[in-house]
Parts: C-alpha cells; structure tokens; sequence
C-alpha cells in the first residue's frame, strides 16, 4: 500500500492512497490505525481511489494537544486532502471516524459527497457521558516489567476473534503505538454534541451496525433520529471490517456506487 507524509495542524500526518477514480476517505476508530481497513481495501481499489489517513495521535501521525476537540482531528484529515487536492470525497467513518465524518459534513459540506457511518457514539446526557467514560477512558502508564501489556491483552481478548492471531496483532500494536494519551480521541468524542448536529448534514449517509458491536443499540437509536439515511447490518463487531471485509466491502461499495448510478428507466 502506498503510504506518505504531509503536514497537518499538529505536526505529520500519515496516510495511505491507493487506486483511481472517486475518493474513498476511510477513517478509523479509536486506538487503531489506517490498517483496520488493510483487509477491505482491496475490494475497495478496484473501483475507487482509497485514502486513509491516520488520526492525529494514531499510527505514524503526530499527536494533536491533550484537549483536542473533533474539529481538531478533523483539521488534520483536511491537510491529507488538502496536499492530495482533492476537493471531495465520500467519507466511510468507524467508531471515532463516523465522529469525525460527522463533524466534517457539518462544518465543511462541500468536502464530503456522501458519508457511510458505522458504529456511532452519540451521547444524549450527562449519565451517558460519565457511564461511557468510566467504560473507555482508562488511561495507562508504561512501566519497565511490561505490565502495562495485561490491560491490553485483557481488553483485546474481549472482543477480537480467538482464531486470528494476525488481527490481534495488529491491534495490540496499533494501541501501543497510540500510547498512554490515546484516550485523548475518547474524551473529545464524549464532548462533541453529535445529535445536535444531525439536522445540518445534508449529504447521503448511511448507517451501518455490526451486529456484535457493542455500540449497536445506540448506532441504532441515532439511526432513529435520521429519517432521510439509509441503513444496513452487517456481521461481527469493532473490528468488522477486518474480520469481515467482505461483507464490509461490499455494504460501502453498495452504498456509494448507487449515489452514481443513473435513475431506472420507468416501464
């Protein structure tokens, strides 16, 4: 996979861009990196132009401040698109990414063409806030025995397939590499008024649930507040689009070539 360095707001920022055509903006979740989407992407390539960046403070991008809102992680998705001058594109978010794309068809509507959303954190009160806090936001310290590595382990063995030891892997590694500070991405999730913005995104959208994910009820309820998107489901849980790629393939690929396919004839 192709992978570059440009410049964003709070130093580098990492990214890869493969294929040709329509850009597809794929944008992970919190602690992974831009090879969630390795399995996926390429179906993905075949017809679309893939870029996939790594969130400030994820991968091999540089940190943003410890307070770092939304529009923060979104102003270093904007510097890739920018150095790739790329005027538009469709944004495929998970977990933190949908946060994200959310974010960016309100505040720059013109950049995304349609955005597919999948599993969303949407918080409606405080009681939610501080319930999803005590769950996600565990900061951790290094020591020098390594025992730092048992909450990971711990926390991975919850929810990734027993069977596959390379998706474990790669996930272990990329919430490493994301360090002590990656609940840096939790807390401005926890803070963005994301319903309050609903009613400005004015581009396609469609929602997608894992079945097994442990944000399906409320990607559901914020699905109920959307009556003009679209919605689908699709096996396994936060780590769908690596334990499923195909059937995460084909959802997006479904979704965003019916925005340009032309209408059916009437009989």
């Amino acid at each position: 996979m192709p992978r570059a360095y440009t410049d964003g707001p709070h130093g580098q920022m990492h990214y890869i861009d493969e294929g040709q055509g329509e850009v597809l903006l794929l944008l992970h979740q919190t602690a992974s990196d831009s090879t969630m989407w390795e399995r996926a992407m390429p179906r993905l390539v075949e017809r679309y132009r893939v870029v996939a960046p790594d969130n400030s403070g994820f991968g091999l991008s540089d940190p943003p401040p410890e307070g770092a809102s939304i529009g923060d992680y979104v102003d270093g998705i904007l510097a890739v698109l920018d150095t790739l001058e790329i005027e538009s594109a469709h944004a495929v978010g998970f977990h933190t990414g949908a946060t994200i794309a959310i974010e960016m068809a309100v505040r720059n509507p013109k950049r995304l063409r349609s955005a597919v959303l999948a599993g969303v954190l949407a918080i409606k009160s405080d009681e939610e806030r501080e319930h999803w806090r005590d769950l996600i936001v565990n900061p951790w310290e290094l020591d020098g025995q390594g025992e730092f590595l048992d909450k990971h382990l711990e926390f991975l063995t919850q929810f990734l397939p027993e069977d596959d030891g390379e998706l474990f892997l790669a996930e272990l590694l990329a919430r490493l590499q994301a360090g002590p500070n990656y609940w840096w991405a939790y807390e401005a999730i926890l803070k963005h008024p994301t319903y309050e913005l609903l009613a400005q995104l004015s581009q396609p959208i469609l929602v997608l649930n894992a079945v097994d994910d442990v944000l399906y009820d409320d990607t559901k309820r914020l699905h109920g507040e959307m009556p003009d998107a679209a919605y689908a489901e699709m096996p396994g849980g936060v780590v769908s689009a690596l334990d499923h790629p195909d059937e995460f393939a084909g959802v997006v690929l479904g979704f965003v070539d019916g925005l340009s396919s032309p209408p059916e004839a009437k009989a």
